[in-house]
């Protein structure tokens, strides 16, 4: 019989936890086993873990020592996983009582090696929808093979990057040291690559938008994504080619989100010190030098930001400056 290990990393998720481990006590299918990786929890998360664990035992709980990184805990979960299925849940998020039910389903009508669920952005203040991804629109029965599925997450996440993954795609033998923030969303893609036939389904997966999420909450680590975007970057080249149209579509991605990425930092860094805010700046004006004017003029960006990205990298940086603080006054009239 299948069996599917749900993975979660914990740290510091008392507020949320709960309801999250719930939903998986709630799931309409059973054949499951729930891996929860404690990182070093200071609140009362690991009680409330060491309730579900005590009251059923498909639920697993490990404590390692703090890393901060959520790829390393997932990774150390799948390590102790005994399922031929895994899938991702995040502490603060929670699964529709019949998610893992649908998921199933739908591998065994198809045989993929993956099925995509449906990412549900959810207001945590208002309990509103803000978005789903997929649409609602998007054609569930179609099938792709993975390095199709992985351009559908490139400039726009037309798909999300989480679902039923066969545990044999996975390097269990890999280590992930590396400390980027969101390089948990670049080795899925290779993972979600790897895989013959991916398959989708309308499987709900709340995504819960808050204030004291990771991503919300921006440190140093957070603009380092740029790293990570341009391993991907690398990733596609390497697959595909240089000069083939998933390579320009991965370049103008990179592209853009250093733009965004910049202009954020100008917006935050009053809450960064001195010695933080001329760190971040390097990194980033190390990614402006390295842009080459024939990469610049081959992305789709407009004209303008064409010319602006042209421009010594000290002259990027104080337009970033004026038009953070534009936007800025934006919000705030």
């Amino acid at each position: 019989m299948t069996k599917i290990s749900i993975i979660i990393p914990l740290f510091n998720a008392e507020n949320y936890l709960q309801e999250c481990l719930e939903s998986v006590r709630k799931q309409t299918f059973h054949d499951w086993e729930c891996i929860i990786a404690d990182d070093g929890s200071t609140d009362k998360s690991i009680q409330i873990a060491t309730e579900f664990v005590n009251a059923d035992n498909r639920f697993k709980m490990f404590s390692i020592e703090h890393s901060g990184n959520p790829q390393n805990v997932r990774h150390f979960a799948r390590l102790n996983a005994t399922g031929d299925w895994l899938l991702d849940l995040d502490a603060d998020d929670f699964l529709a009582p019949n998610c893992l039910e649908k998921l199933i389903e739908r591998q065994k009508q198809t045989n993929a090696d993956v099925v995509l669920l449906q990412l549900n952005l959810f207001d945590n203040e208002t309990d509103q929808t803000l978005q789903k991804i997929p649409t609602t629109s998007f054609d569930f029965a179609q099938l792709c093979s993975g390095d199709q599925a992985v351009m559908l997450t490139v400039g726009q996440w037309e798909i999300p990057n989480n679902g039923l993954f066969r545990k044999d795609l996975y390097n269990l033998q890999e280590n992930y040291s590396n400390n980027l923030l969101n390089l948990d969303e670049y080795a899925q893609r290779i993972v979600l690559f790897n895989a013959k036939t991916v398959a989708f389904s309308d499987a709900g997966y709340f995504y819960r938008q808050h204030d004291q999420s990771l991503t919300k909450h921006i440190t140093e680590r957070y603009f380092y994504t740029i790293h990570s975007d341009k391993l991907l970057e690398e990733f596609i080249i390497s697959k595909f080619g240089k000069h083939s149209k998933e390579a320009v579509k991965a370049k103008n991605a990179s592209i853009k989100r250093l733009l965004n990425l910049y202009v954020c930092f100008f917006q935050v860094k009053k809450q960064f010190s001195k010695n933080d805010q001329k760190r971040i700046n390097t990194l980033f004006l190390e990614h402006f030098k390295n842009l080459s004017a024939k990469e610049i003029w081959s992305s789709d960006l407009p004209v303008f930001k064409k010319c602006v990205l042209t421009l010594p990298a000290i002259v990027i940086s104080c337009i970033a400056c004026f038009y953070a603080q534009y936007k800025c006054y934006q919000l705030n009239t």
